[in-house]
């Protein structure tokens, strides 16, 4: 499990690489069965899974089931958002919602977002990899995103907790790409469009007007 503020890269019993975002969880047996090989992600993770045309390898994650043989990819399923996103970087995924009996046939450069609301899943292709593959490098990347979502990112990445005071549900939104930035260089570069001023406290950061 890693903690909000922490990321970390874990090599499975296959020789499967994981790399675990921050806030996100993996739960998986060391040795997997002889027919298949099973684990449970909550939040998100870059799998490079280590091919075997005889063991599928299964991401099981907030009810939406990954299956591939041998391939690279992206899943981004946190509790509380209204979506589960797949994004392949090498090779061939399938995924599949087997309570709505719905499935997805993923290619390279491909994604995918499942929607909770209505069951289905919206396919296309990757037109911004740094928004969903940067983390991996330290690049936090916001495209048109208000406040309010800038913040719960900010919780999560730097592992503290965000207190927005005295500011509306704004309209406004920001694009942007932050690499190996600290808080208070983020911080700064967000006050230049959003025009409020921040104090920073330990783990506590308040942002007001």
């Amino acid at each position: 499990f890693n903690p909000k503020g922490r990321k970390s890269t874990i090599t499975l019993s296959d020789r499967t690489r994981v790399e675990l975002n921050a806030q996100s969880k993996i739960e998986y047996i060391d040795n997997f069965s002889p027919n298949k090989r099973e684990v449970t992600l909550t939040g998100e993770a870059f799998f490079d899974v280590q091919r075997d045309e005889n063991r599928p390898f299964i991401i099981n994650v907030n009810g939406v089931t990954v299956k591939v043989l041998g391939t690279s990819f992206n899943i981004k399923g946190y509790p509380g958002d209204n979506f589960i996103q797949v994004a392949v970087a090498s090779g061939h995924v399938e995924v599949y919602d087997i309570s709505n009996n719905n499935y997805v046939d993923l290619r390279i450069d491909e994604v995918a977002d499942y929607s909770y609301a209505s069951g289905n899943f919206h396919k296309g292709q990757i037109t911004d990899k740094d928004l969903i593959f940067g983390w991996k490098e330290q690049k936090l990347v916001f495209r048109d995103q208000d406040l309010y979502s800038i913040a719960e990112v900010l919780s999560r990445w730097y592992g503290v907790e965000v207190q927005l005071e005295g500011i509306d549900k704004l309209n406004k939104k920001v694009t942007g790409v932050y690499e190996n930035a600290s808080l208070r260089e983020v911080l700064i570069g967000l006050r230049h469009n959003y025009k409020f001023e921040f104090e920073l406290n330990g783990k506590t950061v308040r942002i007001y007007k």
